[in-house]
């Protein structure tokens, strides 16, 4: 069965910077991803340039057989990838259901439907009692819970989440971790992840993509990660207990 994403030698340059440099991998139907690697590795520059706010330098990206290299996010995100951002930014001034309402509207131009769905979603992702809060007064965990759940509005296929966990605490890591395994369990969505939290994303992740430098330097089952020499050298270190995968 062909992949839901491919990506095929990609590079991205900023000026004489190769922030990201021939980076091939596949994302199969129904898998949760990680991404990870140092700071400044090129992540989120490749999640930008599989999202479409990035042009890629060279390469191509393929999602569902169909190529988007290069397509405006607007209509990337019509074909069925959602992604999520480092620093979340709702919309600030309006409510967390209006927040969702405005996700909703992509492909459902009623707005009635559009707001049954987004109410729908809230109670789905945890936030059900909080939909009438302005969401500018949520804590950092809602708005990272807001920020998937606005993603999800959108209908995808394959969500990307750039580092839902960064700046939880363990018990707000632990729900975050139940929600991306339900949105995966119960919607069926694929899903690609950026994580630096090594205890959550490798017993989460059906495969680890890592890059440093902005290249790839090993792709394979969490349990074959943590054991690659080059992945220990450049990110894991020596500590990193290999027994985390197992949790």
């Amino acid at each position: 069965m062909p992949a839901l994403l491919n990506v095929d030698n990609v590079s991205k340059a900023f000026g004489g910077l190769m922030a990201v440099s021939m980076v091939s991998f596949e994302v199969e139907e129904g898998q949760i991803v990680g991404l990870i690697g140092p700071n400044g590795a090129g992540k989120t520059t490749l999640f930008s340039c599989v999202s479409g706010f990035y042009r890629v330098t060279s390469g191509k990206v393929y999602f569902q057989e169909r190529e988007i290299t290069n397509l405006p996010s607007d209509r990337i995100s019509h074909l069925g990838i959602a992604r999520t951002f480092q620093i979340v930014k709702p919309l600030k001034e309006m409510t967390v259901l209006d927040n969702v309402t405005v996700g909703a509207l992509g492909h459902t131009p009623k707005v009635k439907e559009a707001r049954r769905q987004a109410e729908e979603l809230c109670e789905f992702g945890g936030l059900g009692q909080k939909m009438l809060f302005p969401a500018q007064k949520l804590t950092i965990a809602d708005k990272k819970r807001l920020e998937i759940i606005r993603a999800l509005a959108t209908r995808p296929t394959l969500l990307m989440l750039d580092e839902t966990m960064a700046g939880l605490n363990p018990t707000e890591r632990l729900e975050a971790v139940e929600l991306v395994k339900k949105i995966n369990r119960e919607m069926k969505i694929t899903i690609l992840m950026i994580e630096h939290v090594m205890d959550i994303i490798m017993p989460l992740s059906h495969k680890i993509v890592v890059l440093d430098y902005g290249r790839k330097i090993a792709e394979g089952p969490p349990k074959e990660i943590v054991r690659n020499e080059e992945v220990i050298k450049a990110y894991l270190g020596e500590r990193y207990n290999a027994q985390a995968i197992s949790g």
